[in-house]
């Protein structure tokens, strides 16, 4: 949660993909409880089941310049190609998929005409959990695809490990966690490449 407040003090706003319904929920109340915002408002949310019409008017209230909006949690499922997410210069995914092209399907929403600042993108995994496997295992699969359709080299993601911290923010967050929360910071090399190589900015997966 220290993420948060510290991309509202950049003036950046955050953009937080849930697979589940649960999270979203679970978040809702939370930046209510914390942080007084109400649903609608500074918290803003992109579910399947939201009818087209209203889907667009939560989109637009997002990109509103110097409108309320701080957050937008979305259902990784509802936000397939054509959506527009520019106004959120922070992305944040809670879960991992079997497919990976969903995910980057929803971290293309912030990469589209209009997106003016460094967007950074944080994989957040739990060590020991399903989602710490499910990870490694698409990671791996990609890596061997690469590896045989592919001309250059592709380094092992094994040997993700970042040397060194760019993102300023995530650095601050790592310097002051005294709980010792974080086990490994990875940064996706091949993303970010990707990424640059389209015109784009720059992704990192963090971990």
């Amino acid at each position: 949660m220290n993420l948060i407040p510290r991309c509202l003090i950049r003036n950046e706003k955050v953009l937080i993909f849930c697979h589940n319904i649960a999270p979203i929920n679970l978040f809702l109340q939370i930046f209510e409880r914390f942080y007084g915002w109400r649903k609608g408002r500074e918290v803003l949310v992109l579910q399947g089941d939201i009818e087209l019409f209203e889907r667009g008017r939560v989109m637009d209230k997002f990109e509103e310049p110097g409108g309320p909006s701080k957050v937008m949690l979305a259902s990784i499922t509802a936000c397939a190609e054509g959506i527009s997410l520019t106004a959120a210069s922070r992305v944040i995914l809670l879960d991992s998929e079997w497919n990976p092209s969903k995910s980057k399907q929803a971290i293309a929403r912030a990469f589209r005409p209009g997106q003016n600042k460094v967007v950074y993108v944080y994989q957040l995994l739990a060590t020991g959990t399903l989602e710490e496997e499910k990870h490694s295992r698409t990671t791996w699969k990609e890596w061997v695809s690469d590896m045989i359709f592919s001309d250059e080299h592709v380094e092992d993601p094994s040997h993700w490990q970042a040397p060194k911290i760019e993102d300023e923010l995530l650095r601050e967050i790592v310097e002051e966690d005294r709980a010792a929360l974080f086990h490994r910071i990875m940064k996706n090399e091949k993303a970010s490449n990707v990424i640059r190589g389209k015109g784009m900015l720059k992704k990192m997966r963090d971990k």
